[in-house]
């Protein structure tokens, strides 16, 4: 019928999600419940799709950009499982049955853990009929996930000699879970130092400024019981050293001294417009609600959301900078 139906996995959810004329709403949540609680897993579909994955894992090493990003997770939470590797390695592929996916779907996919949104022309009281009929009778199950909180990790520096044309640099450190009181501040520090676009902080000292690297960028990752902090640079082996120095001084700036009025505002009207504009993709934004449910069982106005940031203080930003940098 013309529509789109995707996946992708976080290290805490799975999300599945369509696209379709107003017409198919049926069809897409009858499709929704029969992939999440009566899959099959035919031997030869599960043999394909192996053979994708260590596919996907080739290509990605091929990605140093994108591979340093997972040896650096796996540092930061040590023997964690959220230092895991989404992908996992061929070896743990090669291990995976058909009973292990009907286990892992049947401990996981619990009807109590799941967020059904639809952003469209629908009414509530038509989404929840649709909902009666094709997820009402799944079974309750207890839930059995529990996963230890990481422990505090020790600073390390780790050097890997490549094969590669440019050097890869990240460096970070541990942050506010989700519902930490400090993860609108983080954000906005975040988005401020190396957020989307080219007038972050990080883009017009070193990039524009200095010529050093082509890309550099500053990601804040909060998930339920911990948070990633980290800056990922990618230049030439030999202006690798001083962009480094760079990065830093731009962290001890902000560790020593409040940003101005002026700078502040700035970040924020910023951080704002950027929320806005996403607010265009529909699809980000039902996501981004689910997810919100998900994780405080509430999703916030827009309005609700603008205030937060505007309530972030110079203090704020000089407390947080000293307390994750």
């Amino acid at each position: 019928v013309g529509g789109e139906l995707n996946a992708y996995t976080t290290k805490e959810q799975t999300c599945i999600h369509a696209s379709f004329l107003a017409p198919h709403l049926e069809r897409a949540v009858e499709l929704f419940a029969d992939l999440l609680f009566n899959s099959t897993f035919p031997e030869n579909e599960i043999a394909k799709e192996r053979e994708v994955i260590m596919d996907e894992i080739d290509s990605y090493l091929d990605l140093p950009e994108e591979a340093i990003q997972d040896d650096f997770e796996s540092i930061i939470f040590d023997a964690h499982p959220l230092g895991a590797n989404i992908l996992g390695t061929k070896k743990s592929l090669a291990k995976i049955t058909r009973k292990d996916l009907i286990q892992f779907t049947e401990k996981n996919y619990r009807a109590e853990d799941i967020v059904l949104g639809v952003y469209g022309n629908v009414s509530e009281q038509e989404l929840l009929q649709l909902a009666e009929v094709y997820f009402a009778k799944v079974k309750k199950r207890k839930s059995t996930y529990a996963r230890v909180k990481p422990s505090k990790y020790k600073p390390q520096q780790i050097v890997q000699k490549k094969n590669s044309v440019q050097s890869h640099a990240v460096m970070g450190s541990r942050a506010y879970d989700i519902h930490h009181k400090n993860k609108t501040a983080m954000l906005l520090l975040n988005n401020y130092l190396g957020g989307p676009g080219m007038s972050s902080r990080l883009n017009m000292e070193i990039r524009e400024k200095k010529g050093i690297c082509y890309t550099i960028d500053a990601n804040y990752s909060p998930m339920s019981d911990a948070g990633i902090f980290s800056i990922y640079m990618g230049t030439d082996a030999e202006k690798m050293e001083k962009c480094m120095a760079l990065v830093r001084k731009e962290l001890k700036l902000l560790c020593d001294k409040k940003l101005s009025t002026v700078a502040l505002n700035q970040a924020k009207k910023k951080f704002i417009g950027q929320i806005s504009l996403a607010e265009e993709n529909h699809l980000s934004v039902l996501i981004a609600f689910c997810k919100s449910i998900l994780d405080h069982g509430k999703a916030d106005s827009l309005d609700k959301i603008y205030a937060k940031i505007e309530a972030v203080s110079a203090e704020d930003i000089l407390h947080i900078a000293n307390e994750v940098f």
